[in-house]
């Protein structure tokens, strides 16, 4: 097992990652998930079962809904709201933004999370 460097952390994507164990603590600021894989385009090179942890400051959640007239809401988190996948992944200068479907309602969310750092643990490398 091996920690990501900031380096690859930054070119990382999750493109076909299935997440599970969502975990967000607003008390005490942290993300915890666990990624069937990760892509570090740096270093062209796939990861398996990753494991993800994300301090911050503050989160905003948002849910984009496809209906007529109601576009966004910002939501408190709960388990309805933890992301099924990463589909849009973007981390710099303490700012981290994931995108994509939940598991409870389906719906585009959003996390823009302020004040953060992240730290990965890879088990294995894949194939690349």
């Amino acid at each position: 097992m091996r920690y990501l460097s900031e380096q690859e952390l930054q070119q990382m994507s999750f493109p076909d990652g299935d997440v599970t164990n969502f975990s967000m603590n607003l008390s005490n600021g942290t993300l915890t998930f666990t990624c069937s894989d990760a892509f570090v385009r740096i270093k062209r090179r796939w990861f398996i079962d990753v494991h993800v942890t994300v301090t911050f400051d503050s989160v905003k959640v948002t849910e984009y809904d496809a209906e007529p007239g109601v576009h966004k809401v910002e939501v408190l988190f709960s388990k309805d709201y933890a992301l099924k996948d990463i589909c849009e992944f973007e981390y710099s200068n303490s700012t981290i933004t994931m995108r994509g479907y939940t598991k409870g309602r389906g719906f585009w969310t959003e996390y823009i999370f302020s004040g953060a750092k992240m730290a990965v643990l890879c088990d294995k490398t894949g194939p690349g």
